[in-house]
């Protein structure tokens, strides 16, 4: 796993990410963070990335960065930073996603349930919702 972020660095910086902090491995498994700024031409975005490297995109206005942010094809995770509630649930409303952090890093709690959109995985993990997932249940119908 270590092999393939290295690897999709290298690509997106060849694409033409401009780099922020340099990925930095520091063993066979540990790397310093990184942090890219790239366009949304940049094949990177078509990747998961695990791993602690960020991907920045800048955005004109928030329809365009809602507009970003859904044409990835992953839907796992988002967070909004803004004070702003309006701005707040526009992108609750709009973004494609399984969950949506606002004014805080995304992060999961077995309380509620986790789960993405897109090619982000089927179905929800994590609380009382999850656990129906994997529950047969009869319906006997007549007298």
């Amino acid at each position: 796993m270590a092999d393939e972020l290295e690897k999709q660095y290298r690509r997106a910086i060849a694409d033409g990410a401009e780099i922020i902090l340099p990925l930095e491995r520091l063993s066979e498994i540990e790397f310093k963070p990184g942090l890219i700024k790239l366009n949304s031409e940049n094949p990177i975005l078509q990747e998961e990335v695990f791993g602690p490297l960020g991907l920045v995109m800048v955005a004109a206005d928030d329809e365009e960065a809602l507009q970003l942010a859904n044409d990835i094809p992953f839907g796992l995770s988002n967070a909004v930073w803004t004070a702003d509630e309006r701005r707040q649930q526009y992108f609750i409303q709009n973004l494609d996603s399984g969950t949506v952090s606002i004014n805080k890093a995304s992060s999961s709690d077995p309380r509620l349930p986790f789960g993405g959109t897109k090619t982000s995985g089927y179905g929800s993990e994590l609380s009382l919702v999850a656990l129906k997932e994997f529950v047969n249940l009869k319906t006997v119908i007549g007298n």
